[in-house]
């Protein structure tokens, strides 16, 4: 018997929201495309203080959250936003949908995905919204209609979860310290 192939499933919470689309018949992604920030965090800079017991004078920065409902927004560099696509997704049992950043918004603009990839439960009914950082040392402006991200669907095994007292070797090798590079780069 054959399997049933789940869709990806998209509601539109706006009339005027732009569906998510492939661009070529072999895209894994869909591109989403922005409808409205909806969260901004920013920094703004306050005047000169000077450290005690210190003749140095730094600049001290506030982190502001604002949450708004605009069209466009022009991100200082490190800002980050919340950006509603104008609908909601669902996938079938035992898949997610992830949410990663566009190569050429990245590389071109600086402007990535925050938590790439971002996890969409097939459980979770909530909008679809894309947290973008400029990464870059300019400005860069999204506005409502530019291509922010992409939507890929993956199948994830679902398994319980074991307390042991210690985790098994697997072919005699054993990496407990190091991590985080210590294999080198060569």
């Amino acid at each position: 018997m054959d399997e049933i192939k789940p869709k990806l499933l998209f509601e539109k919470v706006y009339e005027d929201a732009k569906i998510p689309v492939r661009l070529t018949e072999y895209s894994s992604g869909y591109d989403v495309f922005a409808y409205k920030i909806i969260k901004i965090y920013t920094h703004e800079e306050t005047e000169n203080i000077t450290i005690p017991f210190s003749n140095v004078k730094h600049k001290e920065i506030k982190e502001k959250i604002l949450d708004v409902s605009l069209e466009e927004y022009i991100m200082k560099p490190n800002d980050r936003i919340l950006v509603d696509v104008g609908g909601r997704v669902t996938v079938g049992k035992d898949y997610e949908i992830q949410v990663r950043s566009r190569s050429g918004l990245s590389l071109k603009q600086g402007v990535v995905v925050e938590n790439s990839p971002g996890t969409i439960d097939c459980d979770y009914r909530g909008i679809l919204g894309v947290i973008l950082i400029n990464d870059s040392l300019v400005e860069r402006k999204i506005s409502r209609g530019d291509r922010i991200a992409q939507i890929v669907v993956q199948k994830v095994e679902l398994l319980d979860l074991e307390v042991v007292d210690k985790l098994p070797h697997i072919d005699n090798n054993l990496r407990v310290d190091g991590g985080f590079g210590h294999t080198g780069t060569r």
